[in-house]
């Protein structure tokens, strides 16, 4: 599922998360739940843009309840969902036209991310804002997102992703 939502194919990573959403129970940590949660509630907004009216609400129901997950997970833990939640909330955001709100939420993500040394939600949370700002004609503030995406992914160590930007 992340490797797909990395490579940009949303409805195979959405398909992926379907399946391994079945397999969830066997999960051994607290890790493998939350990033199935987070990269699944991403692939569905992601996928969003896409889909057909009937499918958009069932990508919008799935991404909602990612992120109410996320929001609980980040009420005991903040220095590991914070980013989490926020993203998906700039996500929502997104998607209910709410442009402030996602703006806000893009901030809290990166900013979060960053606080907490996840470089890869660093990366991701910046994608998220480049595509959110390219969608909306602000093609200069896309790059800044863009170039910040890359160097994120280069300290991650996501040479193959660094080439796809």
């Amino acid at each position: 599922m992340q490797a797909r939502f990395f490579a940009g194919d949303y409805a195979a990573a959405v398909d992926a998360s379907r399946r391994a959403h079945q397999l969830l129970w066997t999960a051994s940590s607290q890790v493998e739940t939350g990033d199935f949660r987070f990269y699944a509630a991403l692939a569905h907004a992601a996928a969003w843009e896409a889909a057909s009216s009937e499918e958009r609400q069932q990508h919008f129901a799935a991404l909602n309840d990612h992120h109410r997950q996320l929001d609980i997970w980040a009420l005991h833990c903040p220095a590991n969902f914070e980013t989490k939640t926020a993203l998906t909330s700039a996500e929502i955001a997104r998607i209910e036209g709410r442009m402030l709100d996602a703006e806000h939420f893009y901030e809290v993500a990166i900013r979060s991310a960053h606080d907490n040394g996840f470089a890869h939600c660093e990366a991701v949370s910046n994608e998220c804002a480049a595509q959110f700002y390219s969608a909306r004609g602000f093609t200069k503030i896309a790059r800044v997102y863009l170039r910040d995406a890359r160097d994120c992914y280069l300290r991650w160590g996501a040479e193959a992703k660094v080439l796809q930007l």
